[in-house]
């Protein structure tokens, strides 16, 4: 089989894969309800949290995330540029998932398991930035924006020194899932500025 052939059949399965809402699927099994309909209405991990419970967002949280770490150690069989291939396909299938009308998640969790996938140590300014600024404001789309934020920054810094860990294709990636998880947060921050964004309560199951 040619390399065109595989390429255009992974682009294919990861993005039906990326498509895959777990959010959906993992509350509605548990707690019978339709996360569309609850809360922010994202299919997303803290949503899913805020109706069913910490674990039911731990559980989202990893299912989807699994699915860019997935499709990144595919591509990474390949080449570069099947990595930044396999990695988009997942990720715009996830925000814009063929199962429900082409909407989705804000691709925060696929994110960050493929920063993982692509070099541990932007996964970890990731996940260290987040858990910063989550301590301090107790926003999750705070914590998320910054945490993105940084690792583009982190990201731009690996390639200006000529890590050999990070090429070209990987920044693409970065920058444009960047650039989407931003636009997807554009009504958090309206609800920022308002001051109605959802906020951590440990009183109730909402993160």
């Amino acid at each position: 089989m040619s390399y065109h052939i595989i390429l255009l059949f992974g682009i294919i399965g990861f993005y039906i894969i990326g498509s895959i809402p777990f959010g959906l699927l993992i509350t509605r099994i548990v707690s019978k309800k339709d996360i569309r309909q609850e809360g922010s209405g994202n299919i997303g991990a803290t949503n899913a949290a805020r109706i069913g419970g910490k674990w039911i967002g731990i559980a989202v949280f990893i299912c989807d995330g699994l699915k860019g770490l997935l499709a990144i150690l595919a591509g990474m069989h390949f080449d570069n540029l099947t990595t930044l291939a396999f990695g988009m396909a997942t990720f715009m299938g996830h925000i814009f998932s063929m199962f429900l009308l082409f909407k989705g998640g804000k691709g925060v969790s696929v994110f960050v398991f493929s920063l993982f996938g692509l070099d541990w140590r932007l996964g970890t300014v990731f996940a260290i930035t987040w858990a910063i600024i989550f301590i301090v404001t107790k926003y999750v789309s705070v914590a998320s924006l910054m945490a993105t934020l940084n690792a583009y920054f982190a990201t731009c810094f690996m390639v200006i020194i000529d890590d050999p860990t990070i090429s070209i294709s990987s920044l693409l990636f970065v920058t444009t899932a960047t650039s989407l998880i931003i636009l997807k947060h554009l009504s958090n921050l309206h609800r920022l500025f308002n001051g109605t964004e959802y906020k951590f309560n440990k009183t109730t199951k909402a993160i």
